[in-house]
C-alpha cells in the first residue's frame, strides 16, 4: 500500500512537470499594446535586431481588403532613430499566405526592404491559430528576414479583438 502511494506520488509530480514543461504559450496572458474604441491588440512579439537589441511592437492592426479578400496584418516597432522602426505586412487568405513585407522604411538603403509577393526572401513561419470576424491570433516562429545589417527574428504572439 505505501509503495503504491509512493508511486501515485511520483507519477503525478511527472505529470505535473511534463505540463508545466509543454510549451503552449496560447493560455498566456499577453499585455496589451493598442486599445482603441472598436479593438485591443494584445502581443509579446519582438524584433531581434542584430545591433540594437529587442524592439517590441508598439501599434498593430488588421483589416480585411474588398478589392482581394485579404487579410492583412500591420506591425511596427516605434523609436526615435531610424533604426529602430520597423514595418510588417502581412497577407494571407483563409488557408495560405500570400505575400509579406518587412522594411525599416526610414533607410537610405534599399536593402533595408525585405518582401516577396512570389518567392521566400524570409525563413521561419507565421501561424494563423484563430481567426474570424472580430478576433486573430498569430504566432510568428523565428521569421527572419535579411536587412542591410543582418538578419532581423519575429518570435512571439499577436491577438486581436474587435469590441
Amino acid at each position: 500500500m505505501k509503495n503504491t502511494r509512493i508511486q501515485l506520488a511520483i507519477l503525478a509530480c511527472l505529470s505535473f512537470f511534463m505540463l508545466s514543461c509543454s510549451n503552449n504559450d496560447l493560455d498566456t496572458e499577453l499585455p496589451v499594446v493598442t486599445k482603441a474604441d472598436d479593438a485591443t491588440i494584445f502581443a509579446n512579439a519582438v524584433v531581434s535586431t542584430p545591433s540594437h537589441g529587442n524592439l517590441p511592437f508598439t501599434t498593430v492592426s488588421m483589416e480585411k481588403s474588398a478589392e482581394d479578400g485579404l487579410t492583412y496584418l500591420f506591425a511596427n516597432t516605434g523609436g526615435k532613430m531610424s533604426y529602430e522602426m520597423l514595418s510588417l505586412s502581412i497577407a494571407f487568405d483563409d488557408k495560405d499566405l500570400d505575400h509579406v513585407l518587412f522594411m525599416m522604411p526610414c533607410s537610405n538603403d534599399s536593402r533595408d526592404f525585405a518582401g516577396s509577393m512570389t518567392d521566400k526572401s524570409y525563413r521561419g513561419s507565421f501561424i494563423v491559430h484563430e481567426r474570424d470576424d472580430s478576433h486573430f491570433l498569430v504566432e510568428f516562429k523565428k521569421l527572419t528576414f535579411a536587412l542591410s545589417d543582418g538578419d532581423y527574428i519575429l518570435n512571439g504572439y499577436v491577438k486581436y479583438e474587435k469590441k
